[in-house]
């Protein structure tokens, strides 16, 4: 059969666009590979994507309604009419006091269909989530800084002079950025990484400096501190922040030597990092990982600083990319809320805060979680298992998960290549057509489906358009005007590219100046006892914890520095046990050259039913911004298991 061209909706900015081959029968994925002629895909998609055929004929997957006593343990299929039946009495019975329900929404697709649930319980008022697993802290970094998010194109990487990678691991996450950087070291640039050592960065550097884990305002400020005493800090790019001098007065307060020391870096390194900023035009990729600590949004506004009072801001081959999210080019409305909750549950301490409710008696009675294996996912794995054992949980998921084994109800959704969708990635300014390849296995049903189904249930019904009028309201879109037809007809449509954000240094603060911070909060010292930073970072292979359970049947293996492994006792290959502040996980121990000496390295996403979970260490911690789970501010140490003798 012919291929067919279609795009990528996953958990992903880069929305790859996608030529999918078929079996003669047109019912099975053959391969799965990236559009050649795109120019932002340009033939490259991710391991993960490259493999996704695999993901949809996983045996398994649920491919059936299941319904759960709790009472017994006991698992059951159950007919759609059934399992809906039972979710839409309990929907019903709590209208009244909407709050008792609580919508927890993952974004598993950046399809625009797929977020109909949002709509749905927007409409019914129901208590929803605050805080964000993934960006909040930067977000809220950058806004404060420049006045808003705006990212360039990442086509405008090729323009730069200097590229500095600030934590992306191209080689895990990313591969169409790490093509641009190359492209832009092919043109005589020249690319310098900052990383705690958690990836494979070299393919994609000139040069790099380890720093150490959750310090990089300190590295960022003695940057901007040699520029200053060196007179490189252009006086038009100080003249465009509104408190340049208090940001000045700040770092001459700081000594430089001081600040290597707190980031764990020399002062060449430092030095280093300078001169990639006065060597603009200067492109900054921003990585998620610097603001997962307790200060990750001061990690983020003093790079962005860094960039801004260097020069680097308004101009081609400059500015930060990081997060730029939907540009404009779809109408999002269907997708997001548009009523206050009456209350919120935050992404950091979802189980603290459903406990908090409980014994203040106000409980939570039901839960609807979409899209997240929140159980996995969120700090505090063990707290949130308990919770959504205690209520009316309904999960909409086609994997059996450490989420869907504290449901009562599991919808299982269609895939991506199974229904229609449409989305806009954030990393290049395009409007892309998700085609249905291949028919929904079993009796699953798309996301829109089940949430449209279980509106027109309800008593009384909630109102809910179709997929088409959602569609065509989507590309009513300022920046792209189009029609359901002609999208499908062309399946990928370019945007007008949205230009150099902040041109000029005109920031989007109503006084057009930036604002730089005034403070640089110092570091707490590790705990004597628990001295060892936790990173949780991307796997290459499998996307947050869509991991199969016959890949977890093993002691998880973390990674430490050949140094500190040594420092520690224990040798390449040994059994110990990671202790955190909320337990312990039997883990193997490798060494990792070039990891900095002051953390375990884990790779996210096992899951607490195998004994991996390494969420279920950890407590519900929050950022300094944006309501950020701060997964990387916890401390652990190493032990010998208590059936080695040596301990």
């Amino acid at each position: 059969m012919p291929p067919i061209l279609t795009s990528c909706t996953r958990h992903c900015p880069n929305g790859c666009a996608l030529l999918v081959e078929r079996d003669a029968e047109g019912r099975t994925i053959t391969s799965i590979k990236g559009r050649a002629d795109h120019p932002y895909t340009a033939g490259i998609v991710c391991a993960k994507t490259a493999r996704f055929m695999e993901r949809i004929a996983s045996p398994e997957r649920i491919l059936a309604p299941q319904i759960r006593d709790k009472s017994t343990g006991r698992v059951r299929e159950a007919s759609w009419d059934e399992a809906l039946s039972l979710v839409c009495e309990r929907l019903d019975a709590l209208r009244a006091t909407p709050g008792d329900i609580l919508h927890v929404f993952g974004n598993a697709s950046g399809g625009l269909l797929y977020r109909a649930s949002v709509h749905l319980f927007d409409r019914l008022g129901t208590a929803r989530m605050s805080g964000t697993m993934c960006l909040g802290a930067g977000k809220e970094a950058l806004a404060g800084v420049f006045g808003a998010m705006h990212d360039p194109d990442y086509s405008d990487l090729v323009k730069a002079k200097s590229v500095v990678n600030w934590g992306r691991n191209l080689d895990a996450q990313s591969p169409h950025i790490g093509r641009l950087v190359n492209e832009a070291r092919r043109n005589g640039a020249r690319a310098l990484t900052v990383s705690p050592g958690d990836g494979n960065y070299a393919p994609y550097s000139d040069a790099q400096i380890v720093v150490r884990p959750g310090m990089d305002r300190f590295l960022a400020a003695a940057a901007a501190r040699i520029l200053l005493d060196s007179g490189r800090l252009p006086a038009a790019a100080l003249a465009r922040a509104k408190n340049a001098e208090a940001f000045l007065g700040l770092l001459r307060g700081q000594d430089v030597d001081a600040l290597c020391d707190a980031a764990g870096v020399t002062p060449d390194d430092a030095a280093a990092l300078a001169k990639a900023y006065a060597d603009g035009p200067t492109a900054t990729l921003l990585g998620r990982g610097l603001q997962r600590y307790a200060f990750g949004g001061e990690n983020a506004a003093f790079v962005a600083a860094l960039v801004a009072v260097s020069g680097n801001v308004g101009v081609a081959g400059g500015n930060v990319h990081y997060a730029a999210g939907e540009r404009g080019l779809l109408d999002g409305s269907f997708g997001r809320p548009h009523t206050a909750a009456p209350r919120t549950f935050s992404y950091a301490d979802l189980g603290g805060d459903l406990a908090r409710a409980r014994e203040e008696g106000e409980p939570v009675r039901m839960i609807w979680v979409e899209g997240t294996n929140i159980v996995t996912q969120g700090q505090d794995s063990r707290a949130i298992q308990d919770e959504l054992a205690r209520a009316f949980t309904v999960a909409v998921e086609p994997f059996p998960t450490d989420t869907t084994r504290c449901a009562d109800v599991v919808l299982p959704p269609a895939l991506m290549l199974e229904c229609e969708d449409v989305a806009a990635p954030s990393m290049a300014s395009f409007v892309h057509w998700s085609a249905p390849v291949v028919p929904p296995r079993g009796e699953t049903r798309g996301n829109f489906e089940i949430a449209a189904t279980v509106a027109a249930r309800l008593s009384p019904p909630v109102p809910f358009p179709d997929a088409e009028k959602v569609i065509a309201q989507a590309l009513c879109a300022e920046r792209v005007q189009t029609t359901p037809g002609e999208l499908r007809a062309a399946v990928h449509l370019a945007a007008p590219s949205p230009g150099v954000p902040y041109e000029g240094g005109v920031y989007a603060h109503p006084d057009g100046l930036c604002r730089l911070p005034e403070t640089l909060h110092a570091e707490p010292a590790a705990p004597v006892h628990s001295p060892l930073r936790l990173l949780s970072t991307i796997r290459k292979r499998y996307l947050l914890s869509q991991i199969p359970m016959a890949e977890q049947q093993d002691d998880l293996t973390v990674f430490l520095a050949p140094e500190r492994l040594q420092a520690e006792g224990f040798a390449p290959g040994e059994t110990a046990e990671l202790h955190g502040p909320r337990g312990m996980l039997r883990v193997r121990l490798e060494a990792k050259p070039g990891l900095s000496p002051d953390c375990v390295y884990v790779p996210r996403g096992g899951w607490l039913s195998c004994g991996q979970g390494v969420n279920a260490l950890l407590v519900g911690r929050e950022a300094d911004m944006g309501g950020q789970a701060a997964y990387y501010d916890h401390w652990c140490r190493l032990a010998r298991p208590a059936d080695d003798e040596r301990r």
